[in-house]
């Protein structure tokens, strides 16, 4: 991945899979790398929505 999607893109893509319609009060993106590398091993996706959080942990 030359170019990182912005983080509002990881939060339409949880929400896209999720399917729900519930506000979204706060999300956070962390991206992990491997050691002494600039390669993606994965990302974590948190988002608090209105009555419940989910939390997502995406791979390359």
């Amino acid at each position: 991945m030359d170019k990182f999607p912005n983080n509002k893109y990881w939060l339409n893509q949880i929400i896209k899979k999720l399917g729900v319609d519930g506000e979204v009060k706060n999300y956070q993106v962390r991206y992990k790398f491997i050691k002494n590398s600039e390669k993606l091993k994965y990302l974590v996706v948190k988002v608090k929505f209105v009555g419940f959080s989910v939390k997502m942990k995406i791979y390359n």
